[in-house]
């Protein structure tokens, strides 16, 4: 999900934030090219709105907030989520007696 508005981004952040302290937010970002590769691969008509967002969502993406990013140009689902999950063991607020052990990662 692109949540590039920084009120809603905030309003959703800070409700998971009440929920789970230890909250993990990764940007996933691809090229333009790409975009475009994947908007018509999925049948979005060229030129239309999913297409106009683009450059909004890239520019608004380069904000501070969004620092922990993956680049998504070469990546298939599984590399995304193994990438998340190498991140998320790494940090140091992570404990592997957490609750929330993702299962598969051993």
């Amino acid at each position: 999900m692109t949540i590039y508005k920084a009120d809603n981004y905030e309003y959703i952040y800070n409700g998971f934030k009440t929920i789970d302290k230890d909250v993990f937010h990764f940007c996933l970002l691809a090229s333009e090219e790409t975009l475009q590769e994947r908007l018509a691969a999925r049948g979005d008509t060229p030129g239309g709105w999913t297409y106009q967002q683009i450059k909004k969502c890239e520019n608004a993406l380069k904000d501070k907030k969004f620092e922990e990013q993956i680049i998504t140009d070469t990546l298939d689902t599984n590399d995304v989520i193994i990438k998340i999950l190498s991140k998320i063991t790494q940090n140091p607020s992570y404990q592997a007696d957490n609750p929330h052990h993702p299962i598969g990662l051993d």
